[in-house]
């Protein structure tokens, strides 16, 4: 019988990977490759979310960094009864260093759970995850072929993507293989005018199924968030009912590095209700839709 004792020390040895990588990279390149590390806390939160059936399970990792949140997925397998017994992860990090460092934490992360008895399996791929991922859907010839996956874990990158750049031409590509698009947008007027310009050029042309979510809506306020939703409406751009309010919770929350349900404040159950509101919301319009 094997021990499903976690190695308590997983994460705390990848987070030092992390802390090394953020004292070599200056803000400036950071915030150029959209680079904001996920902390052990919120890492593990996530984790912990995840519904993972079967023996086996195969992980994506688009954007991994140093593989935090790799580390938490495995962690968080091991500390669990029952199945998974074996990992398979691919992760992607475009970023040489991180790449490295990830590298090291994949191997970190096998001969932990080869203690354990669950068989891990990972693979760093040095490229963009939709730059590979377009490429695979148009079919060329020496496209990287990732196959399927059972379930994703990411913390997307915030960076924004010009207008006529191949980043914008390759989502184009992933919003016609999608099944449903979501886009968040703060509700200040000039955003809502990009992207309305941006339904109508890129999104509706697709025949996909989308809707808007609002976020960051003043939590004291709402006037300026149906001012947006009427324009939208105006437009014949759906909205989802509910929207994501901002709270100090937030910014708390992530200064502290743990999830905003962790902060146990009011403001942070408010928070936390928006996303399962509109989690609830959409998991009713894609059934209907089914």
């Amino acid at each position: 019988m094997r021990s499903r004792h976690a190695p308590r020390d997983l994460l705390e040895v990848v987070d030092f990977y992390r802390l090394e990588a953020g004292r070599e990279q200056n803000g400036g390149r950071r915030e150029e490759m959209g680079q904001f590390p996920t902390p052990p806390a919120v890492a593990r939160f996530m984790a912990s979310m995840l519904e993972l059936r079967g023996r086996s399970v195969r992980l994506l990792d688009a954007g991994a960094g140093v593989g935090t949140l790799t580390a938490a997925v495995v962690q968080e397998t091991i500390e669990r009864e029952g199945d998974p017994r074996e990992i398979d992860a691919v992760a992607y990090e475009l970023d040489g260093s991180l790449e490295l460092r990830l590298r090291t934490t994949l191997e970190t992360c096998r001969a932990g759970s080869d203690r354990t008895g669950v068989k891990f399996v990972g693979r760093s791929l040095k490229e963009d995850f939709v730059h590979a991922g377009v490429a695979g859907l148009r079919g060329q010839m020496f496209a990287p072929e990732p196959g399927g996956f059972d379930c994703a874990i990411l913390n997307p990158p915030y960076r924004k993507i010009a207008r006529g750049s191949a980043e914008r031409k390759e989502l184009a590509v992933v919003i016609r293989a999608a099944d449903y698009v979501v886009l968040p947008s703060p509700p200040a007027p000039m955003d809502i005018v990009a992207l309305i310009e941006t339904v109508r050029q890129e999104v509706r042309p697709s025949g996909v199924r989308h809707r808007v979510l609002l976020t960051r809506v003043d939590a004291r306020s709402r006037g300026e968030a149906e001012e947006a939703r009427g324009a939208l409406v105006e437009a014949r751009i759906p909205v989802f009912d509910h929207l994501v309010r901002e709270y100090k919770a937030h910014r708390t929350a992530s200064l502290l590095g743990i999830p905003i349900s962790g902060l146990g404040l009011r403001r942070g159950r408010n928070a936390e209700d928006d996303y399962r509101d509109v989690a609830g919301e959409l998991l009713r319009d894609l059934g209907e839709g089914s």
